[in-house]
């Protein structure tokens, strides 16, 4: 039950879809109203990052990267990365 209820995210889908006519392999289930631990990490948000106060005032004084991480398949030419160059003052990758 656990394993369906990870799958669809809702036992309330599971429960009026075990009332329906639809589906006749499942058992009755009993509704349980209650907020089970999948459900509550799934509801979490994460912190936003705070707002940068300090800007660069020329170009390439301070530039951001950031590496992907590999791709299964290789995405161009057999390449497994990608990396991105962002320059801080203008914004332009």
């Amino acid at each position: 039950m656990k394993a369906l209820q990870e799958k669809f995210n809702k036992l309330n889908f599971l429960y009026e879809l075990s009332k329906s006519a639809i589906i006749s392999c499942f058992l009755k289930l009993i509704y349980v109203d209650k907020i089970c631990k999948t459900c509550q990490l799934q509801k979490q948000t994460k912190n936003k990052f705070s707002q940068s106060t300090s800007i660069s005032t020329s170009l390439l004084q301070l530039i951001h990267g950031n590496i992907c991480k590999p791709f299964k398949h290789p995405i161009y030419n057999g390449v497994l990365y990608f990396i991105m160059f962002i320059d801080d003052h203008t914004r332009y990758t």
